[in-house]
């Protein structure tokens, strides 16, 4: 027997991890495949699916900063743009695991934009109990400006930046290789 809520918190993760847009849930091939898994099982309106996964998403933030309380934890941030919408992403890590946090609108890559983002996620971690040890970026000016002091100013916290090692060795291996070439 298919549990109705157990089924539906799948669908939620489903469509939230694979991007999956609303108006496929409604395609004929895809009722019929729920129709063959359970012929009672009724998909809820867009707006209920959207307004669930706003409240599990929550859900999901709620436990991490759970999960982070009275623990050492590094903020990882670098900007991602697909379809050309500029974002940060949010990392947490803590000894134990790495938590995706989310992933923050951000048109200008500024050093005051990026600050400003560093900063609320520093409070947040510091709101809900964590102690933020560090924050690792690429070294990209903007971050290395933004993280200059004007992110332990605002938040009132002290910890390091490191600069991100994947990226610094990829960046060691052009120059290496544009020496030979």
């Amino acid at each position: 027997k298919i549990r109705y809520e157990n089924t539906l918190k799948y669908l939620y993760i489903w469509l939230s991890k694979k991007n999956i847009t609303f108006h496929s849930l409604y395609d004929t091939d895809f009722q019929g495949f729920l129709f063959c898994l359970n012929k009672e099982f009724e998909l809820p309106a867009e707006t209920t699916l959207r307004r669930n996964i706003k409240q599990f998403a929550e859900y999901i933030k709620s436990r991490i900063f759970q999960c982070i309380s009275n623990i050492p934890v590094s903020i990882l941030m670098d900007g991602v743009t697909p379809n050309k919408q500029k974002y940060q992403g949010i990392i947490l890590l803590t000894p134990d695991q790495l938590y995706f946090l989310k992933l923050v609108p951000c048109e200008t890559d500024t050093t005051d934009a990026l600050a400003t983002i560093l900063t609320q996620v520093a409070d947040q971690i510091k709101f809900h109990g964590g102690k933020l040890i560090s924050v690792c970026t690429d070294n990209a000016s903007n971050y290395v400006s933004a993280l200059k002091g004007k992110v332990q100013e605002s938040s009132d916290q002290s910890f390091i930046r490191f600069p991100c090692v994947c990226h610094t060795t990829n960046l060691e291996g052009h120059d290496v290789y544009n020496l030979f070439n």
